[in-house]
Order: C-alpha cells, then structure tokens, then sequence
C-alpha cells in the first residue's frame, strides 16, 4: 500500500508466438491473476475480452510476428480495473477492415453495434463473424491504434 492508502498497479508482459494453443493457457493466467488480486467482480467480462483479443490476434496477424500482451491492474486509478492491451502486426488487407469495424462499434451503443454485427455474419463466408470488436465493446472501453502494420487494441475492464 502507498502513502494514499492504495495498493500500487501491477504490470505483467508477455510475449508469444500467434498460435492457436497458447490462448487458452494464457487466457487461465489472465484469470487467475485477476482473480488473485482480488477483481472477482470483473473476471467474467476481463475472461470475454481476453479471449476475443487473443483470437483476433492469432486469427488475422502477420504469423511470423510475435503478440504481445500487457495487463495492468489499474488499483491507483479512482475507478481501478483492469487494462489488457494486445499488440500485433497485423496484414495491410486486415488493416482497413479493422478500422471499419472499429469505427462501428464507437458509432453505436455497444449492445446495438452488436446486435447489427451478429446480423452482418449471416452474409460472410464461414469464419468470418466479425464479432469480436462488438463482445468486447459490450464489456470494456476499448481503444484502436495503427501505427504502420503495428496494431495496439487496448480494453479497459472496469
């Protein structure tokens, strides 16, 4: 605990290849760590979010390039939480889906961006939902960067 009574952040960093079996190990670490810290109330949606950002990042990343995943437990904040924010480089083709999808999401309140996403997978091929900027817009504040084909998106579980 600091001076104001507190307890301090906490950052964890991890690096990983984009593979498909290293999401659900690391999305259990994810909870436990929250959940170890005492954010029982918003391990559900940060479970949500976790695994939406992951997928995505596997999914449509460049797989030659290393994800990276940051969670801070933000206990210094007045409103404190939790801020996942997964790193990748992203295909140039993806980018501008990405933004398209992102910019509908902050158009509309979340659980309508929703609703419309999940009717907009009725007219794409197999696998391609489109679902996972919307899920985690429903439970967290959630950020877009594109910084040449590096794409940073960040969540805030409160």
């Amino acid at each position: 605990m600091g001076s104001s009574g507190l307890a301090s952040d906490m950052t964890l960093f991890v690096r990983f290849p984009p593979k498909w079996n290293h999401i659900e190990p690391l999305r259990q670490y994810i909870d436990l760590a929250a959940r170890g810290r005492g954010y029982n109330g918003t391990a559900d949606k940060l479970n949500i979010v976790a695994q939406e950002l992951l997928e995505n990042a596997v999914k449509y990343g460049d797989p030659s390039s290393e994800i990276e995943l940051e969670l801070r437990f933000l206990e210094s904040f007045k409103s404190g939480g939790i801020e996942i924010r997964v790193s990748n480089k992203a295909h140039p083709s993806r980018l501008a889906l990405l933004d398209k999808e992102y910019q509908r999401t902050r158009a509309e309140p979340p659980r309508e961006a929703f609703t419309k996403a999940l009717q907009r997978t009725q007219r794409l091929p197999e696998g391609a939902t489109m679902l996972g900027l919307s899920r985690i817009a429903m439970e967290a504040t959630l950020t877009l960067e594109v910084n040449g084909d590096r794409v940073v998106l960040t969540a805030r579980v409160v």
